[in-house]
């Protein structure tokens, strides 16, 4: 099943061991990274990512660059340090960043409670929206359920929308105690930037960010991204069915498609387009406490913020682990990395930096679903560290399952369970027979899920649009009078919004 896997982070905190650092000169330095990128290239290999590319960075200003594998498995296109990728949730720290920059220029204040800004806005609890301060709204303790209302940004719900309809979204943790990782929150964030600043959340992008350190080709538009001429083909590494109706292993996504837009929709969490030439003046400058080349783009103490932990993930001993502001902050024997990954359906990233070390990495692939760019970043660490060659044997990914979607369907089966039903958080929704198929019609754009016979009531969900099976399961519930009068989709419950009620 799809489930979280694609979306904006599928965050694991993966604990490691350092032992004492040695100091490498410029020949050391190139041996181990000559060792890495070639054990890279064969991690790559294996693990059936069509492209990626690496950048490594020191506070002192060495980097090292290299694209690896191909941008487009049609053309054949090779990927080099300029080449263009979607960073999902690493895009959080920029988020987060403009925040950081508004406290330093005294326009907003960690404490400021977000009503003060946006008083219409509510979550579902009247005490937690009462008290949402700045400093609650990136630190992944909102207490929602985890990823709440991403599928939203999928199906044709608009930024506003989204925010609108949070107030529905029950809680399941403990606000400002659980870790729940969300990225609706970061939409909040956005809106106050925009209000305070009266510019776009690209605009501040562009003006505070990426004029300030020289990033002239990073940017957060789709437009930019698809007419680039050396921007990457996404792909997905969930198994899907061909027009052919044989089964296949990667997908190359099409922009036209909702399964292609929605991290633009959730841009301020994962909507930044860049490449590792740009994303390592990024790290630069946070390796050197808010600097650039001579320029003091944030002044220490601001930029420091961000990265402090607020929301605990792991504790026990000498290892540790938290979300801060945008950025993960893990500690083990003493060694500080800050990090983040990110996802989209068709990109996966890995962000990291040591600030005690000095050294930094960012991992950009063209293959959505897979954790190696992770396992590579944390690697890298660690084989820097500890001084030795990169060992860690990855194995090559398996997609699961799949179910069969070539079944066709007599239309007076199904009438029983066909209408019209509402969700507070998606509207009216409804279910349907055409061209002798059952579908769910969903959202704004009114997007057509497949609805496939899996058991009595239960129906298996595939989105036509992408040729993805089995994304999750719609099961109908019958009332006490024998009609089918509601239904819930697993993948959406888990958000706490998945249940559906008949009107018509």
């Amino acid at each position: 099943m799809i489930k979280k896997s694609f979306l904006i982070l599928s965050l694991v905190i993966f604990i490691f061991s350092f032992s004492q650092v040695f100091s490498k000169n410029d020949s050391e330095y190139s041996d181990f990274t000559d060792n890495y990128f070639e054990y890279a290239q064969s991690a790559m290999e294996k693990w059936n990512v069509p492209g990626m590319a690496i950048g490594i960075v020191e506070k002192s200003g060495r980097i090292t660059l290299k694209g690896f594998g191909v941008k487009d498995l049609e053309t054949g296109e090779r990927v080099d340090e300029h080449t263009i990728f979607q960073i999902g949730s690493t895009s959080k720290a920029f988020t987060s960043f403009l925040m950081a920059k508004l406290t330093e220029e005294d326009k907003i204040n960690w404490d400021d409670h977000v009503n003060e800004y946006l008083p219409d806005f509510m979550m579902s609890e009247e005490w937690v929206t009462q008290n949402l301060m700045i400093s609650d709204i990136m630190a992944q303790h909102s207490g929602q359920y985890p990823y709440a209302g991403d599928y939203a940004s999928m199906l044709g719900f608009s930024r506003d929308e989204i925010m609108e309809k949070m107030r529905f979204i029950d809680l399941k943790a403990n606000f400002r105690k659980d870790f729940t990782y969300v990225n609706n929150m970061f939409l909040v964030a956005a809106e106050i930037i925009e209000i305070i600043t009266g510019l776009s959340y690209e605009e501040n992008l562009k003006y505070r960010i990426f004029d300030e350190l020289n990033m002239t080709e990073t940017t957060a538009d789709k437009s930019v991204f698809v007419d680039g001429v050396n921007s990457s083909s996404l792909y997905s590494g969930l198994y899907y069915m061909d027009e052919n109706g044989e089964h296949s292993s990667l997908l190359k996504l099409n922009p036209d498609k909702n399964f292609f837009n929605w991290p633009y929709v959730y841009a301020p969490a994962g909507g930044i387009n860049s490449n590792v030439t740009d994303m390592t003046k990024w790290l630069y400058m946070h390796l050197n406490g808010g600097e650039y080349e001579g320029n003091q783009v944030i002044d220490r103490e601001f930029l420091e913020y961000v990265y402090r932990p607020q929301t605990m993930i792991v504790y026990d001993f000498d290892r540790s682990a938290g979300y801060a502001q945008g950025w993960l902050n893990e500690t083990n024997n003493g060694e500080i990395l800050i990090w983040h990954n990110g996802s989209t359906s068709g990109c996966k990233t890995f962000v990291g930096f040591m600030p005690e070390k000095e050294i930094g990495i960012v991992i950009l692939s063209n293959l959505g679903g897979t954790e190696l760019p992770d396992l590579l970043g944390r690697d890298f660490f660690k084989c820097y560290l500890e001084g030795v060659e990169s060992t860690v044997a990855f194995d090559s990914y398996i997609a699961p399952e799949m179910t069969d979607i070539t079944q066709k369907y007599v239309p007076d089966t199904f009438t029983k369970y066909t209408g019209e039903f509402v969700n507070e958080f998606y509207g009216k929704v409804e279910i349907t027979v055409e061209n002798r198929n059952f579908y769910l019609k969903i959202g704004p754009d009114g997007i057509f899920f497949d609805l496939i016979p899996q058991y009595e009531n239960g129906f298996v969900i595939s989105w036509l649009e992408n040729g993805f099976v089995e994304i999750g399961n719609l099961n109908f519930i019958m009332a006490e009078i024998g009609e089918y009068e509601e239904f819930v989709i697993d993948f959406i419950e888990d958000e706490g919004t998945g249940i559906f009620k008949r009107i018509k």
